[in-house]
């Protein structure tokens, strides 16, 4: 079977665990990355060089456009807040890509009823995951609240 092929999109914090799970799952491989500051463009390809000692790395730009039309990918990661999503949904469903956006999908039910209509319109999966109650911040933090 052929991995999954992922265009990860948002480099902030929540990336990184997103990229160690990449990284660590053999049915999915990291393609692309997609972020407007050009300075977490360049930290996060030397990570992941660094990490797996590799030295061919995901293509990177600053829209999920520009990465899509650049790279063969099955699979849009969206780990960009959501209030600014429409451009990356629209980007995703053009090039055919399925979608798995953090959560929440959209700021209002107006904007996520639009997110799953395009997806629905465009044919492409859209699945809104992830949850952090299991990592050890979380758990230590609810550990102060515990008696």
């Amino acid at each position: 079977m052929m991995p999954l092929r992922f265009i990860l999109v948002g480099l902030g914090a929540r990336s990184r665990i997103w990229r160690r799970v990449l990284r660590e799952h053999p049915d999915c491989r990291l393609v692309g990355l997609v972020d407007t500051d050009e300075r977490r463009l360049v930290e996060a390809v030397g990570e992941i060089s660094e990490m797996t000692g590799d030295s061919s790395s995901p293509v990177v730009g600053t829209t999920l456009d520009e990465v899509a039309a650049s790279v063969d990918a099955d699979v849009a990661l969206l780990c960009t807040p959501p209030g600014g999503r429409h451009s990356q949904v629209a980007a995703a469903c053009s090039a055919g890509l399925s979608i798995l956006a953090e959560k929440p999908l959209a700021d209002t039910l107006r904007d996520a009823e639009a997110h799953v209509a395009a997806a629905d319109e465009a044919g492409v999966p859209l699945v809104v995951g992830l949850n952090f109650r299991y990592l050890a911040v979380t758990e230590a933090l609810k550990g102060l609240f515990t008696d």
